[in-house]
């Protein structure tokens, strides 16, 4: 098991049951799979539990998979809704479906008609008009306008055909339309219809339902069950329809929605990005406080109990909210280094501390995001309430009806994103004390004076003494610190010598310990013959105090005769005398308990060497034989 998937096992347990979409990234932070959820948890753990159970295509990308992300939804027709529009957006390399230019249903009512009506398009188009959705299915969008057309009697014909036909429909007979095309139909009367119609688009459905209901137990009471199954089939429709998308806002909005969650020693950001009115991208960060960072590179700082501006020289600071905010000034200015900024940023938390700082601390962000292509408003309100402001600034040339369904899918869909920064949070805080036990076990398993934070690994791989080649792997506080992977081609041994290649490898990494640093622990794969070169090596270059250990592993036995295997544990080699010069005399060997922490970071480190090492060996020997096959022809 390779050490991503483990990292990815433990996240997943950690993931909501609710409903939602996941992001699965690679390792430079590129979307490779977008996919929506009932229950986010068990979808995430059918990923990476059983591996040998999935489809070809299904491992190769879990076999690329290096971190996922989650955006938690309000139902089932919203995560699909979100989903379509992610994949549309970055066109995921393992997504087969819906990266087409097709687009969902939107129901459109343009009131500013004689006569307004219903229609379904598949457009969102910036025409004055409303637009409702758009929904998960266009079958269920028909189903419901069918209903809304029954007991609503609105115009079914387009304005061309109520112009020609020369006589009422029969629409108007089975009294499901006013005929205002030959009848006398007063304006008020129409519009209390329209606005009945949609009030049930916008949710409102209970007065409707309700009438459904009856007329479905009267159908049943008179044992017209074909008839009372329709009715059934309406309700259903309706209650779909209903289900909020929170997804489209209807207008042509340009913004990024930021929603912080404080914890004690570390805080979390899901960031979700709004273009033309359409979600299309999501990220979620956890970081420790930047205790290092002054809040006076943002010239303000704030007190904890309001939130009030302070000057420069207040006799009382809050450190505390002065930390905060110099923690997420510096990720936000790490975020938009990578990413264009929207012309509107709106930052929340739930307590809204940072209303009072619009105008002085985020502004030390603005002279970098006008270099990234725009010169953004930033705005700061309270996740649950305070996005009245924020709508009249994204939305200032639309109608007030707008405007008040802007507000609330803002407090929705906020509320939502908070809940996804505070789900960050809690995976987070889980996983680091996790990697905080294990090197804390580790620690305690090799009697060190302290927490080995530093920690490289290395591994040999060779066939036939051909390819030679060396990994190092570097872990930092438990968790990998891939730019310190080193790989090495042995270049002074030609043949088959494990012994003269880690005396190799030691001489090349430890020659320059000025600008590279020495690790608090360094872990090589093998036993006593192994560890007895490293140290030599390592004396001899005069790091004689360099903890240095060796990871045997497990040995397996079996015969014919017995259907017992037995395995070993995994050991752990210590050196445990050295004569005068530091030389290794004696040795001692630690059988590492399955499961404790130790066992589990050893381990990982082990395989995580392994696979590097392994992996390149492998592309090396396949361009030799490749190469080899082209020169002979």
């Amino acid at each position: 098991m390779t050490l991503a998937l483990e990292s990815l096992r433990q996240k997943a347990r950690l993931a909501p049951e609710g409903p939602g979409i996941y992001i699965h990234r690679d390792r430079n932070r590129e979307v490779l799979y977008v996919g929506k959820a009932r229950n986010l948890r068990n979808r995430l753990r059918s990923y990476f539990f059983g591996t040998e159970r999935l489809s070809q295509r299904i491992r190769q990308l879990v076999s690329r998979i290096e971190d996922f992300d989650i955006v938690l939804s309000q139902n089932e027709n919203e995560s699909l809704v979100l989903e379509a529009q992610f994949i549309k957006s970055h066109q995921p390399p393992f997504n087969i479906l819906l990266r087409d230019g097709k687009a969902f249903p939107y129901v459109r009512v343009d009131t500013r008609e004689s006569w307004p009506t219903l229609r379904m398009v598949r457009r969102r188009r910036e025409d004055g008009a409303l637009y409702f959705g758009p929904y998960a299915s266009g079958t269920r969008v028909m189903d419901v306008l069918a209903v809304i057309r029954k007991f609503f009697p609105l115009v079914k014909c387009t304005p061309r055909v109520m112009k020609t036909i020369p006589r009422p429909c029969n629409y108007f007979h089975m009294n499901q339309c006013l005929a205002p095309c030959h009848v006398a139909v007063e304006p008020k009367h129409y519009k209390a219809h329209v606005d009945a119609a949609i009030a049930l688009l916008r949710g409102q459905i209970r007065s409707v339902r309700t009438l459904l209901n009856e007329q479905m137990l009267d159908a049943s009471a008179r044992e017209d069950f074909e008839r009372a199954a329709v009715y059934r089939d309406q309700i259903k429709a309706i209650e779909d329809l209903g289900q909020s998308q929170s997804v489209d806002f209807g207008l042509a909005v340009d913004l990024d929605l930021v929603t912080v969650f404080w914890g004690a020693d570390r805080f979390s950001v899901a960031i979700l990005g709004v273009r033309n009115g359409q979600v299309v991208q999501s990220h979620a960060y956890a970081s420790p406080y930047a205790l290092d960072v002054m809040a006076a590179e943002g010239g303000t700082e704030i007190s904890g109990d309001d939130g009030a501006l302070q000057s420069g020289g207040a006799a009382e600071i809050d450190l505390r909210c002065q930390t905060r905010l110099a923690s997420l000034l510096a990720l936000l200015r790490v975020f938009y280094l990578s990413h264009a900024p929207a012309s509107t940023i709106c930052v929340c938390d739930r307590a809204g501390h940072w209303t009072a700082l619009v105008s002085a601390g985020f502004q030390a962000l603005l002279p970098m995001l006008r270099k990234q292509g725009g010169g953004p408003e930033i705005y700061a309100a309270k996740v649950t309430d305070g996005v009245e402001n924020l709508s009249e600034m994204v939305a200032s040339g639309a109608a007030k009806r707008e405007k008040k369904a802007l507000q609330q899918e803002l407090v929705r869909l906020l509320s939502s994103l908070y809940d996804t920064a505070r789900q960050k949070y809690q995976q987070d805080k889980l996983l680091g004390s996790q990697q905080e036990q294990m090197v804390l076990g580790l620690q305690t398993f090799l009697d060190m004076p302290a927490e080995p934070s530093w920690i490289e690994c290395f591994d040999i791989s060779t066939f036939q003494g051909a390819e030679t080649v060396a990994s190092q792997v570097v872990f930092r506080d438990g968790t990998p610190f891939r730019k310190g992977y080193r790989r090495y081609v042995i270049k002074t041994i030609e043949t088959q010598d494990d012994f003269g290649s880690l005396r190799e490898v030691m001489r090349r990494r430890f020659r320059d310990v000025v600008s590279l640093g020495t690790p608090d622990l360094v872990i090589v794969d093998g036993g006593e013959p192994q560890l007895r070169e490293v140290k030599k090596v390592l004396v001899g270059m005069g790091l004689v105090d360099l903890p240095v250990v060796g990871i045997a592993k497990s040995r397996t036995r079996s015969s014919f005769l017995s259907n017992v295997v037995e395995q070993s544990l995994e050991r752990m080699v210590l050196i445990s005398g050295s004569d005068s010069q530091g030389y290794p005399v004696s040795f001692e060997t630690r059988a590492l308990r399955i499961g404790s922490p130790e066992y589990r970071l050893v381990t990982q480190m082990r395989d995580e060497a392994h696979r590097f090492a392994i992996t390149f060996h492998r592309q090396r020997r396949n361009r030799r034989s490749m190469g080899s096959l082209v020169d002979g022809i």
